[in-house]
């Protein structure tokens, strides 16, 4: 299971769309609380997480750093519009997939699959 925080609607549909079709089991939240709240829940099934560093209720990044401290091996991609302005922020908390938006389904599938290769 792909956990995939978006809060733009359309953004998450289209996402959960690409990630089904590659062969992935998406499982879409709006806001960060929700997607901790689901990572607490069902953390064992979930193999990865795609987050976008800006989210309401708790950032993308509060979110990243969360996830590190309950799961510090847990796969997280971060995604955004100039993410770059944060990659040392999730860098320093052990994100180093990155994935722009929008983003074509090839960029999405081939990162996630070289996060999901990674040990």
């Amino acid at each position: 299971m792909v956990l995939v925080a978006d809060s733009d609607g359309e953004s998450l549909e289209r996402t959960c769309s690409v990630l089904k079709g590659g062969g992935y089991e998406p499982l879409g939240v709006t806001d960060g609380a929700e997607a901790l709240a689901v990572f607490s829940d069902c953390s064992d099934r979930i193999r990865a997480i795609l987050t976008d560093a800006v989210l309401p209720t708790l950032s993308g990044i509060d979110l990243a750093k969360v996830i590190r401290r309950m799961r510090p091996g847990a796969r997280i991609m971060a995604a955004g519009i100039a993410l770059e302005s944060k990659f040392d922020e999730l860098r320093e908390i052990g994100v180093t997939s990155f994935v722009p938006k929008p983003c074509k389904a090839g960029e999405l599938l081939s990162g996630l699959r070289r996060l999901l290769d990674r040990s």
